[in-house]
């Protein structure tokens, strides 16, 4: 038996890399025999300089990028991020 502190698949990610920007969904994905919950990440900044700001979950930003991937196994609550081919 493990004493699981974070249940929560967004906590997780928080704990593991708090520097993204969580996207809004968290998807299932099945591979091989597993269940993974997936959740977009990306860079994001207030100032940058020279940029158009938008307005994104009710958060002014001037920089976003899609930077990884996080997979959250659904048995053992590993995290692994997987960074953007860009």
């Amino acid at each position: 038996p493990e004493i699981v502190i974070r249940r929560d698949v967004r906590e997780r990610v928080q704990a593991v890399a708090p520097f993204f920007v969580q996207a809004r969904p968290v998807a299932p994905v099945l591979a091989a025999d597993s269940l993974y919950w997936v959740v977009h990440l990306y860079s994001a900044g207030d100032h940058f300089p020279l940029s158009q700001h938008y307005e994104v979950d009710r958060v002014e930003r001037s920089y976003l990028r899609h930077a990884a991937v996080a997979a959250v196994n659904a048995r053992s609550g590993r995290v692994l991020l997987v960074p953007s081919p860009a």
